[in-house]
């Protein structure tokens, strides 16, 4: 590809401190937000959200906890709503802001889901999808 860096970051964030059960474990219990560092094509890369991830739910009850009302949030969703907002968030993955705000976009797209959960606790039954998705110009 033109213009791409050739830069080749490491595939493989697991640091080799135990025998990777316990971040299988992790992959269990947060499957959504795995699925989504699944996509990230070079997980140490500078750029990437999930940096380190493995290492840093083993490491910080706090940050686990965090990850975990999150994975919360994004079951709450049904599965086209989920595929929805997956196509979104991919592409943000990868997209930190180096003038400090990170990846406020990702955050964006994935507060998505939070107001979808809110909407639907209120008695709304319009699904992720059909709530936020652009309008076809066709109908």
């Amino acid at each position: 590809m033109p213009g791409a860096k050739s830069v080749q970051w490491n595939r493989m964030p697991h640091s080799g401190r135990n025998d990777g059960g316990e971040h299988a474990v992790f992959r269990a219990e947060l499957p959504r937000l795995y699925e989504l560092r699944d996509c990230i094509a070079y997980p140490m890369s500078p750029d990437a959200y999930f940096q380190d991830f493995d290492e840093k739910l083993a490491n910080s009850a706090h940050i686990k906890g965090v990850y975990r009302q999150w994975e919360r949030v994004l079951e709450g969703i049904d599965s086209q709503g989920w595929g929805h907002l997956k196509r979104e968030a991919v592409p943000r993955l990868t997209k930190r802001d180096r003038k400090g705000r990170g990846w406020q976009q990702l955050f964006d797209i994935l507060n998505e889901a939070r107001a979808h959960n809110y909407l639907k606790s209120i008695g709304c039954t319009s699904s992720l999808h059909s709530t936020i998705a652009p309008e076809d110009p066709r109908s």
